[in-house]
């Protein structure tokens, strides 16, 4: 699926932490496409936040998002 669906699909939910989720997993594929492109490379920080921030993305779609 193309990233635009999975965001359409994140907001549809209209759970209070929607927005913020939105931000976070634009975030993610920002960084993503940054690195498939060789646009940029994170920091080691930055791999390590952006790491976390997808966990955090992951466990929150499970808990609140049916298949």
């Amino acid at each position: 699926q193309r990233h635009e669906d999975v965001t359409q699909v994140i907001k549809k939910t209209n759970l209070e932490s929607v927005d913020e989720k939105i931000k976070q997993f634009t975030e993610v594929i920002r960084l993503k496409t940054m690195v498939e492109y060789d646009v940029e490379q994170p920091s080691e920080n930055e791999a390590r936040r952006i790491a976390l921030q997808t966990e955090r993305i992951h466990a929150w779609a499970k808990k609140h998002l049916k298949a």
